[in-house]
This record gives C-alpha cells, structure tokens and sequence, in this order.
C-alpha cells in the first residue's frame, strides 16, 4: 500500500511533532526520528546504540520503500478520533472513523469485531472472531483498545453493554461471562462479577484449561466480599 502525498506530508508533520518509526526487531532495529531541529536515525544492535544525522529525502525514500512501517503513524490518530465517538455513544460517526483508521490495518481482527458491534449485525467471519476473541478473553482488549484505555467506571459499564452484544449477536459461549464479569468488577459491581464468573463455570466443560483461572478469580472476589 503506498501513500498519496497528503499522507505523506502528514506522516512528516507527525514525525516532526514527536513520533518516531522503527525498522527492524527486537534485537536490532533502526529508529528515524526529528529532534532539536534536524532528522535523526538512531541504531539499536544487541544494546548497542549509535546515532547519525539523516534528512527529510531520506525518510521520504524510506516511506516509498517500506510504507508498511508508516501504517500505525498513520493510523493512531484516526484511531484516537475514532475512540472519542466510540466512546461517546455516536454509532454512525465512530463507524466512519473506524473505517477509515483500518485502511491502515486490521492484523488481529478487532475493527472486523467492532464494526459487527456498531452495526448491531455479524457476517460468518465476524462471528467466528467474535466467539474467538470472547473465549480466549481478547475481547477485553479489543474494547479496551477501542476506549484508549480509559480506567474510569463509567467506562468499565460501557464495556459491560459491550459484551451483551456481542453475546447476542454470536450466543453465550465460554469466556464471555469471564470478560463481563472483569467490567463488572471495574465497574464496581462486585456482586455482578461473582454472578458473571459463576454464568461462566456453567458454560465451561469439565475439562476446559480456563475453568482454574475463573474459578481463582471467583474465590478471590468471594474472599475480598467476606
């Protein structure tokens, strides 16, 4: 995918307002940044750092090459757009928002999860990454990255209504009632938690790896209730 030249210039204007961009891994990477005026690369090898001078033809040689690196620069303030509406109740402007942040990526899957949340309607795929994404508990993060984080109750209760959804468009399944129960829990509600966590060892088979963990978070809530 490569760039128009708007989104170019605002990759740059990002960059010269703080954002950096790494190519490479963990353990040896390269990070081209603007800092005190002047383009900057900075290189990581096995904790080795080195830094050189670099210029802008450069960093637009680099976004023609690996645009790829650039998605997420591009992405994270549409994103930020997107979770004000989200969060803010505003269905049709945070779906537009959603959609356009996800021209620059979906690799886990959460806007499929999201977009079947703000129309109130799932197509197959969507409800195989719905139950998916509540059974292994990465539903939570998928509302979680969707509020930017945001720690407050009101916002834990938003998530709570966001799970019922979900749990309508794609039925009760293991999982789902685990990842109620930690918004009821943040949200306050310590009693509901209990009840989203017992719910939730009624759908779990005998054998299901999950059942512990619940379990130890239902005897933990029961504990601090005493």
């Amino acid at each position: 995918m490569g760039f128009s030249r708007a989104e170019v210039e605002e990759i740059l204007e990002l960059m010269r307002g703080g954002e950096t961009v790494r190519i490479g891994g963990s353990r040896a990477h390269v990070t081209y940044l603007f800092r005190e005026g002047a383009w900057r690369l900075e290189s990581f090898d096995e904790g080795y750092v080195e830094e050189y001078g670099s210029s802008e033809q450069e960093v637009r040689r680099l976004i023609r090459r690996e645009p790829r690196a650039f998605r997420a620069l591009l992405q994270r303030p549409r994103w930020a757009r997107f979770s004000d509406a989200f969060l803010a109740g505003e269905g049709q402007r945070a779906l537009e928002l959603l959609n356009e942040a996800l021209r620059y990526g979906d690799s886990l899957h959460h806007g499929q999860v999201l977009r079947a949340f703000l129309l109130d309607r799932a197509t197959r795929s969507q409800l195989r990454w719905i139950r998916e994404k509540l059974r292994g508990y990465t539903a939570y993060h998928v509302f979680m990255e969707a509020a930017c984080w945001d720690q407050a109750p009101e916002t834990a209760r938003k998530g709570v209504r966001f799970v019922d959804r979900l749990i309508e468009l794609a039925g009760e399944v293991p999982g789902a009632y685990e990842v109620r129960a930690t918004f009821q829990e943040a949200a306050g509600d310590r009693g509901a938690a209990i009840r989203d966590l017992e719910r939730d060892l009624e759908l779990s088979p005998a054998d299901d790896w999950r059942r512990e963990k619940v379990l130890g978070k239902l005897a933990r809530l029961r504990h601090e209730g005493a």
